[in-house]
């Protein structure tokens, strides 16, 4: 493994506790909601989270897109105590339930053995939590993965929440970003946190900050281009192409690897007034949008079991996926997420693309055989 120094990737996004639960079609049905799809939750919504903790079991999981990646890309495995699935009561946070109205809350536990990268705090995190008992958790598994979590904390707004909705091998997440959504670009400007800017070498930002600070993201931007770092973005939801193609717009061209899967990449096409909907054929335009280095731009699109489509410049690859039967996926929820932050785990190290990519099929592969984006007990990627 190469010899990372401590903060060398950095993330920003919208660090939200998941509400995780096992739904049928007719909820989904009853509050607007599509399989495999990711909205900003509205008014409408604010009572299905009342339903799913008085009528669901639910397990609180740390999530948020960007979250995620580093989590995975840092993270140790969880592993409940021996013999149960719950965590004991001496290990919540501060004013922590073990129920919530009817629901049991179930919450995955973090160990110190290390999943993927060895050394802790090699990647550090930026967003924005609550005072509260959800933002002391997010803190503690941020820890617990070896991520230096800076939070921005609002004391006058509640952690966000994401509730992730499995419809037997299908997901649906709808996110109530709350605190999430009070970012600022103040934050970053703290000499504090500016000198985990000048300390990274990479970033990675998923395209729902969009949504919550652009001016954070382009000053990330510029930076990582003034001082030839590597920006990494990911198109994170459909409805980020549909509805803030603008922002999205402006941060593309300081992009040097661009993620996302077959129906944000479709999303995009459309954006952006594509005669095709050959996805080969737009992740091309894609790679060739305008650019401010002379680097090429790497994108690469994802189709869940068919072939990862990956285009450089003006080549494109195919990348086979490993094969997992549909017995033993348990759901979706976090497999995307899960490939960036195994493909990150290598790339920062200086591996291949093909390398960075295989780990991605691997993290992805272990996470879909679990609830959430949770961690396998150890790692068998070499």
């Amino acid at each position: 493994m190469a010899n990372l120094s401590e903060g060398v990737l950095l993330g920003c996004g919208n660090p939200l506790l998941d509400l995780q639960a096992t739904v049928g079609k007719d909820f989904l049905d009853k509050w607007n909601l599509k399989e495999n799809d990711a909205i900003l939750c509205d008014d409408q919504h604010n009572a299905m989270f009342d339903e799913l903790s008085e009528k669901y079991q639910v397990e609180y999981v740390p999530g948020g897109a960007t979250q995620n990646a580093v989590r995975v890309c840092q993270a140790p495995p969880p592993t409940p105590p021996t013999g149960s699935s719950r965590i004991g009561k001496s290990q919540y946070p501060p004013g922590f339930s073990e129920t919530s109205h009817m629901g049991v809350i179930h919450l995955l536990i973090a160990v110190s053995r290390k999943w993927i990268l060895n050394n802790p705090n090699r990647a550090a995190f930026f967003g924005a939590i609550g005072k509260d008992k959800y933002g002391d958790l997010l803190r503690t598994k941020a820890k617990e993965a070896g991520v230096n979590a800076q939070y921005q904390v609002n004391d006058k707004v509640k952690t966000g929440t994401c509730a992730a909705l499995i419809n037997g091998q299908n997901r649906s997440l709808c996110a109530h970003l709350a605190a999430a959504n009070t970012f600022t670009i103040d934050h970053m400007l703290d000499p504090a946190h500016a000198s985990l800017i000048e300390k990274a070498q990479f970033f990675y930002i998923a395209g729902f900050f969009l949504t919550v600070s652009p001016p954070s993201i382009m000053h990330v931007a510029e930076h990582s281009h003034k001082h030839n770092k590597t920006f990494m973005f990911n198109l994170a939801a459909p409805f980020i192409s549909q509805f803030f193609f603008e922002p999205l717009k402006a941060v593309l061209p300081y992009v040097d690897i661009i993620f996302g899967n077959e129906d944000e990449a479709a999303a995009f096409a459309k954006a952006a007034g594509y005669d095709t909907t050959d996805l080969k054929e737009v992740a091309l335009k894609i790679a060739a949008w305008e650019k401010k280095s002379s680097r090429p731009r790497t994108v690469i699109i994802t189709q869940g079991a068919d072939p990862i489509i990956v285009a450089v410049g003006n080549e494109i690859t195919l990348h086979e996926v490993q094969t997992i039967s549909k017995e033993k996926i348990v759901d979706t929820n976090g497999a995307g997420d899960a490939f960036v932050g195994g493909f990150l785990s290598q790339y920062i190290q200086g591996k291949s693309l093909k390398e960075a990519i295989e780990c991605g099929n691997y993290a992805a592969g272990e996470i879909i055989q679990k609830h959430g984006c949770t961690f396998p007990s150890t790692c068998k990627y070499h």
